[in-house]
């Protein structure tokens, strides 16, 4: 029996943290759609359904944390893995408050990020 692959969002605004982070989670099984900015994330998330999100805490024109809060990204229902360079208490915190499923720190180490997606997206 074949399952289906689950679909991951990445929204960072680090190309090279992309482009790793997409190639590391492909060959874990995942479809991956990144971003590199919250207006591109939010012009494309009705056209295609995520079953977890990846969400950098500083994206420039916006946070993380905005597009969680996002009316569309809300509707949705979708879980979220929170990343941030500086991990700071604060972050954690927001992070927790908003329901996420895990707040990772830069850089991230892959087992950590593979157990927080497991978790999001169930068996």
């Amino acid at each position: 029996m074949e399952t289906e692959q689950k679909t991951v969002a990445l929204i960072d605004d680090d190309p090279l943290v992309r482009k790793v982070i997409k190639r590391f989670l492909k060959g874990s099984g995942f479809v991956v759609h990144t971003f590199g900015t919250c207006e591109e994330f939010l012009a494309a998330v009705a056209s295609f359904t995520a079953d977890c999100l990846v969400l950098a805490v500083n994206l420039g024109s916006c946070s993380g944390f905005d597009v969680a809060r996002h009316p569309l990204v809300t509707a949705l229902r979708v879980p979220v893995v929170m990343m941030s360079g500086c991990a700071e208490e604060e972050h954690r915190a927001q992070a927790d408050a908003l329901g996420c499923v895990a707040f990772l720190s830069k850089p991230l180490r892959p087992p950590e990020l593979l157990d927080a997606i497991a978790r999001a997206v169930g068996p």
